[in-house]
C-alpha cells in the first residue's frame, strides 16, 4: 500500500513499510520506529520529520562511523 502526504505530494510518499523522498529509500518503518537510512539533505531530513511526526513515529538515526567523525587534537 503506497500513502502520499498532502504536503509534499509529488516527492514524498510510504511504499508499505520504506520511506520514499523522491526515488530514494531514505527510512524504514519498524514497529513504532522510523530508522533513518543515512544523513540526508536538509530538504530529505524534513520529509522524515514529517512523516514520523503525521505518522506518531519515533526516528532512529543511524549511528556515526569513525569515517563520519572529526577528531579534535
Amino acid at each position: 500500500m503506497t500513502r502520499v502526504f498532502n504536503n509534499y505530494r509529488q516527492n514524498l510518499r510510504v511504499d508499505g513499510n520504506k520511506v520514499m523522498s523522491y526515488d530514494t529509500h531514505v527510512a524504514t518503518i519498524s514497529g513504532d520506529n522510523l530508522k533513518q537510512l543515512g544523513y540526508w539533505s536538509k530538504t530529505t531530513q524534513k520529509h522524515i520529520n514529517y512523516v514520523s511526526q503525521v505518522m506518531g513515529l519515533h526516528v532512529v538515526k543511524p549511528k556515526k562511523s569513525l569515517s563520519t567523525l572529526t577528531l579534535k587534537h
